[in-house]
Order: C-alpha cells, then structure tokens, then sequence
C-alpha cells in the first residue's frame, strides 16, 4: 500500500503474488473494485470521466489545454481507486461495458487514439499486474476491443506481459472461451508458451478445450467421448504413448492425460483451471 501511495502516476507495488494473495487481488479486480462506485459518487477525477463515457472531443480539448509536460504526465497517467486504473485501462472497461454518454455519441477507440498519441504509457500496470491489452482480452471483450488492441501494440504495447501471478493476456482469453479474442492475440504475437505461476501456459489450458485446441493448432481427433490427442501425452512429465491402455483420462472433461494417478494429482492445480464437464454425444444430455 505504502509503494502505491508513493507512486501516484507509477505502476506501485508489483511484486509477485502466489497461493492466497493472488487469490485475493484477483477477486478484487474480477469485481471491478470501487471504480463504479467512483464514478457514481463523482468521486473519480474529470479526465478519466471523460474517458469512461468516451468524450473524444472534451479530451482532445483537456489534452490541447495541459500546455506543461507534468500537468500532461497527470492526466494521462494519473491513477484512479484501489485497483489503480489508468485512464487508457478505464476506456478500455468502458468499452467493454458498451457505455454511451448522454449528451453527444462515445467513440471510445478515437479516446484510444487519442491517449496513445498523447503518449501515455500503454504498458502501465494497474494493481493486478494488468495493463490496457490484459483488459481487452477476456470473456467480455469485443471487435473494438481487439481494433484497440491493434492500436496499442502499435504504440509498442507488449501482448506478453505478464500480471503478478504470471498470467497473460492469452490465458485469459482461453479462460474466457473467447475465441475471436484468442485469435487476434495470436495474430499479435501472443506467446501460448508463458507459464504462469502454476506453471500452466496457454497450450496447456488449451488442450482442454477442443474448440481453442483447433485454433491454437493443436492436431486432435474425436473419440467416443471427449478428445484424444493423435499420439497421448502426458501433461504433467510430458511421457508419450500411443495407446490409451497405457494412460489415464481425466474423468471429468476427458481432454487431459496422464502416465499415472501421482502425475494427475501433482497437475491438478493446473488443471483445474480450465477443467469442465465434457459435452455428451449429440442426442445425449448429462443427468446428475
């Protein structure tokens, strides 16, 4: 808390989290934390109003009026409630909310523009370790979400930073199932690579996900129920076989495998992540 009150217009306090404090910072964030409520009570400061309702023209004219390098710095970088939003990161939110203002029309990728032209630092890290492109990659993210992800990383946004617990934007796609996210982060330059503090990467979350296996090039094909790799692998210690004999599924989703019972617990904290019930055969529905 401290290095955040010290850092005012900074990222602050950014080191790693793990086990319980991740836990809590993430739902924290996956709440929003308090920047609705800023905005309810007019507590949030004018600049980022105006990007949260996507007054590209009012912030074109605050921007003009911050003739001093500082007082620019201040709008453009100044840091709002206990998730420490930037105003780039707080039109992003707002975008993905579908927000409208009710005196003249939002256009919210001309406030993306508009900032990163400005030069505000894209890659800036609110609370969680997330920056602008983190926050245009999850569930809820859309067409204009991804065209300012493409803004962004032209301004020299990095799609491979990774949040204090290792995740990145990719994962977070995958989380979300969101697949024309998954795809537009890939044209990017996402690395599936990167393993979070788990030790989890985006292939991996991927393989238990047929439809973001496909896209993510992993070679699949069906079986009775589930899926099964072409050659089987073993997630946790990488051991190959090719027969299922020798292997043991994951009974809940069906997607992962594993060379034995000491391999598939060591990998569940991984695993469970993206562990879901797999879809019945067409014509078939699942009864508890």
């Amino acid at each position: 808390m401290a290095a955040n009150d010290a850092d005012p217009l900074g990222d602050g306090d950014q080191s790693p989290l793990s086990g319980k404090e991740a836990d809590e910072v993430r739902e924290v964030w996956s709440t929003g934390g308090d920047l609705f409520e800023r905005i309810q009570t007019g507590v949030i400061a004018p600049f980022a109003m105006l990007c949260f309702l996507g007054a590209a023209k009012q912030i074109q004219e605050a921007l003009d009026a911050a003739k001093d390098a500082g007082d620019r710095e201040k709008l453009l970088e100044t840091r709002e409630g206990v998730l420490r939003s930037t105003p780039l990161i707080i039109v992003i939110v707002a975008i993905k909310l579908k927000v409208q203002g009710e005196k003249e029309k939002s256009d919210h990728l001309a406030c993306v523009k508009l900032l990163v032209e400005a030069g505000c630092r894209v890659n800036a890290r609110d609370v969680a370790g997330h920056t602008a492109l983190f926050h245009s990659s999850g569930a809820s993210s859309d067409e204009a979400c991804h065209e300012a992800l493409k803004i962004m990383c032209s301004a020299g946004g990095d799609i491979n930073l990774q949040n204090r617990w290792g995740g990145t934007s990719l994962q977070e796609a995958i989380l979300g199932h969101n697949l024309a996210a998954i795809q537009a982060l890939l044209r990017l330059g996402a690395n599936p690579e990167l393993k979070d503090c788990d030790g989890a990467s985006a292939l991996m979350m991927a393989a238990a996900v047929p439809s973001v296996a496909a896209i993510m090039g992993l070679k699949l094909v069906p079986k009775d129920q589930g899926t099964v790799p072409a050659k089987l692998k073993c997630v946790e210690c990488g051991k190959e076989e090719r027969g299922t004999k020798a292997m043991q599924q994951c009974s809940k989703c069906k997607a992962a495998w594993y060379c034995g019972k000491e391999c598939q617990e060591a990998n569940w904290k991984i695993h469970k992540k993206t562990c879901k019930p797999a879809a019945p055969p067409p014509g078939q529905v699942l009864i508890n």
